[in-house]
């Protein structure tokens, strides 16, 4: 009785362990800035499964009622990170709720458009302790 005690509480102790091994890490936050100017965009964490966390959202829920960063026409927005991820994929424009189009960018670059308006942009990066989805807000003028 008392072996099988110690093997419950060893594994016990073993998936509590495994279980929060990488939630002393915290979630990256990106930089966005302009390219050639001192303009820094906030990025903001969306949802993410970091460890054994996770949150759920949406870009566009997020973002839509604040304010966006005044960006001249064809600003080149350049997102660096804290540490660097495993890889960063699934770049896309938010043009409502539920209308997403997916950006083909291949460096962490994303380049607004020569129109006036809001844009609502996202991505998503990987580590080995999970994914995170960021998103920043511009208004080009």
């Amino acid at each position: 009785m008392k072996k099988i005690y110690m093997i419950v509480v060893i594994i016990v102790l073993l998936s509590i362990i495994t279980s929060c091994k990488y939630s002393g890490n915290p979630i990256p936050n990106p930089v966005a800035t302009v390219e050639n100017t001192s303009i820094t965009v906030p990025v903001e964490i969306i949802s993410y499964y970091w460890g054994s966390k996770t949150e759920y959202g949406g870009p566009w829920e997020k973002l839509v009622d604040k304010k966006g960063v005044l960006l001249p026409k064809k600003s080149k927005i350049i997102i660096n990170f804290d540490r660097a991820p495993k890889e960063v994929y699934q770049y896309g424009n938010w043009l409502s709720i539920d209308e997403f189009l997916p950006l083909d960018i291949e460096t962490n670059e994303i380049l607004v458009p020569d129109t006036e308006g809001s844009y609502i942009y996202s991505f998503s990066a990987k580590w080995p302790e999970g994914d995170v989805q960021y998103a920043l807000k511009v208004q080009v003028e």
